[in-house]
């Protein structure tokens, strides 16, 4: 599997559950953060700090990564925000569909909304500033 494949990194007993897009998924032997964080060194991602207070998303080769919750904590996990396709409320959270799988996270939509609206904008920055002139 190729990392942009990656929807969703969630947090398991064991480490951490990757969901890909074709449906499959993949478990792994490090939490969800060591997870991006080894991703950012190999394929030179970055964290949007700059941009945002709380919960900056980290951008690797045109996707961002979304964390729940802060990094510090264990049960962080994170969200590739760009293959969401639909978003429903349910109880204290929210069910993300995408492609091939239906994911709950405890974020309200309202909170992902906000951070797909920041996600998205940032992206169309940053690809019409390498897009030619």
């Amino acid at each position: 599997m190729k990392f942009n494949d990656i929807d969703c990194i969630k947090t398991i007993q064991e480490g951490c559950l990757l969901y890909y897009s074709n449906g499959q998924t993949q478990k792994i032997n490090v939490s969800p953060t060591q997870m991006i964080s080894n991703l950012c060194k190999k394929f030179k991602g970055l964290q949007l700090k700059q941009f945002y207070n709380y919960k900056s998303p980290y951008y690797l080769d045109h996707m961002l990564f979304q964390p729940t919750k802060s990094t510090r904590k264990a049960d962080c996990e994170y969200i590739n925000m760009l293959h969401i396709l639909k978003i429903n409320k349910l109880n204290y959270g929210s069910l993300l569909h995408f492609a091939n799988h239906t994911i709950f996270v405890d974020l309200t939509p309202k909170i992902l909304y906000k951070y797909l609206n920041l996600n998205i904008l940032f992206k169309l920055r940053i690809e019409m500033s390498l897009s030619p002139i």
